[in-house]
C-alpha cells in the first residue's frame, strides 16, 4: 500500500518496492497446493492467494518444475547466516511445482507491515509443503526451518549482504523492503582482505541506524540498478566513510 505521505518521500520515481516470494514444493499442480492450503489461513485461487476470511489477497502464479531452481537458490543462499543444507538443495532439485506470490507496491510508512505479512505468507506455504523461500526482490534465500522461526527478524529475512562489486565496494540489497536506504562501504577503508570486518561494520550500521565509531554516513542515490528493477532502492544508500 502506498500512502499520501509516501508520495512526498523525496523521490520523484513512480516505482515503489514490492516483495516477490518464490516457494518451490512437492505439488503436482495448482489444485494439489490449493488442497494442502485448505486447513491454513490462505486459499489459493486463480492468480490469487487470498486470506480465508477474505480480508486480503496477493497476486500469485503457480508454475511447474523449473530446472533452474536449484542453481537459483544456491546463488541466492543467505551468506551471513547460511541455513540451506545439501538436503535442502536436493529437495529443491526434486520440486514438482513453485508458487510466486507478490505483495502490493508499498511505501516507507507501510513497508514493515507489508514485509511482516509476506513472512506469514511464506510460513503458510511451508506448512503446505514448501521446501524453502527465496525473496526475488532482494535475492536472498532461506531454508523452511529458518522461515518457520516465530522470531525471524525482518532484516534477516529480506536483506542480503555482503555484495561486492568490481570496484571493491561492499553493499546491501533489501533495505528498501523495510522502507529504508541500503548501506555501502569501500573495502579500501579496511585492511586488505578484511571482508568479514567490512561486512560486520555495515551490518551493525544497518541494524542500529547509527554510524559505528570512526565512521560517518552520507546519503547518495542507489546506482547499479534501474528503477524498474526489484533491487533498486528509491530511498537510496547511506555510504559509510572513515572519519
Amino acid at each position: 500500500m502506498v500512502t499520501h505521505d509516501d508520495h512526498n518521500d523525496g523521490s520523484d520515481s513512480p516505482h515503489y518496492p514490492r516483495i516477490v516470494l518464490c516457494v518451490p514444493g512437492p505439488w503436482e499442480g495448482r489444485d494439489d497446493l490449493a488442497q494442502r492450503l485448505l486447513q491454513g489461513p490462505f486459499v489459493l485461487e486463480e492468480k490469487k492467494l487470498r486470506r480465508a476470511d477474505g480480508s486480503e489477497a496477493f497476486e500469485a502464479e503457480f508454475r511447474g518444475p523449473d530446472p533452474r531452481m536449484r542453481p537459483a537458490f544456491q546463488a541466492s543462499a543467505c551468506r551471513l547466516r547460511p541455513s540451506l543444507t545439501p538436503a535442502d538443495f536436493h529437495a529443491i532439485q526434486a520440486h514438482r511445482g513453485v508458487l510466486y506470490v507478490l505483495s502490493d507496491p508499498f511505501g516507507r510508512a507501510t513497508a514493515a507491515a507489508a514485509a511482516s505479512r509476506m513472512i506469514e505468507v511464506g510460513r503458510a506455504l511451508i506448512e503446505a509443503g514448501g521446501i524453502a523461500v527465496k525473496c526475488e526482490s532482494s535475492g536472498i534465500a532461506h531454508s523452511a526451518e529458518r522461515w518457520r522461526r516465530p522470531d525471524l527478524p525482518l532484516f534477516e529475512a529480506f536483506v542480503r549482504l555482503p555484495i561486492v562489486d568490481e570496484i571493491d565496494e561492499l553493499y546491501s540489497v533489501g533495505m528498501h523492503l523495510l522502507g529504508l536506504p541500503d548501506g555501502i562501504v569501500n573495502l579500501k577503508d579496511f585492511e586488505p582482505g578484511d571482508l568479514r570486518g567490512a561486512t560486520g561494520v555495515l551490518e551493525e550500521f544497518l541494524r542500529s541506524h547509527a554510524a559505528p565509531k570512526g565512521f560517518t554516513a552520507s546519503p547518495e542515490p542507489c546506482t547499479g540498478y534501474e528503477p524498474v528493477e526489484f533491487f533498486w532502492n528509491r530511498w537510496g544508500r547511506l555510504r559509510l566513510r572513515r572519519e
